[in-house]
């Protein structure tokens, strides 16, 4: 006999803020706006969708305790396959928090658009 492990998370109204995001490709835009590190293990497109969910997930919390927040939501259906909660930690949003300052409201711009 199979013993599969199963374990469910609680994606809320989440699951259709991510399908917003998906669809207006809001993750391939700011990539291909700031660019991708092949060293990173969350694009900055990844993080801006992630840091939208939590925005509007109504929490309230520092950017540290940001992977525990993640912890409680399929992250791999919500923002890509093979993402891990932990690896939203407060360096990866803080580097692309970064970025988009650098970008500055003309780069990103740009992306006025979205999803056409």
């Amino acid at each position: 006999m199979n013993s599969a492990e199963y374990s469910s998370k609680n994606m809320d109204h989440l699951g259709i803020v991510a399908m917003v995001c998906r669809e207006i490709d809001l993750a391939g835009e700011i990539d291909r706006i700031v660019g991708v590190d092949p060293r990173q293990k969350v694009t900055c497109g990844e993080a801006v969708v992630a840091m939208v969910l939590n925005a509007l997930g109504f929490v309230d919390r520092p950017l540290y305790l940001f992977p525990e927040f993640l912890a409680t939501k399929p992250v791999e259906l919500l923002i890509g396959e093979g993402l891990k909660a932990e690896w939203f930690n407060d360096d990866a949003l803080g580097r692309t928090l970064e970025k988009l300052y650098r970008a500055g409201p003309e780069g990103l711009g740009r992306a006025q658009y979205i999803g056409k």
